[in-house]
């Protein structure tokens, strides 16, 4: 019973690693076109 429990935490961490990766990945994608956006809007106003 206690390598079944050693197996499911092995695939908890290996699924959250890669969940939390991805979703780091989404939140910056994210960030940086609001960084873009914003910047053309400061340079359109300054036109």
């Amino acid at each position: 019973m206690g390598e079944i429990h050693t197996w499911w935490f092995l695939v908890i961490a290996i699924f959250l690693a890669i969940s939390v990766g991805r979703l780091g990945t989404v939140l910056r994608e994210r960030f940086e076109q609001r960084n873009i956006e914003q910047r053309k809007l400061k340079t359109n106003k300054l036109s």
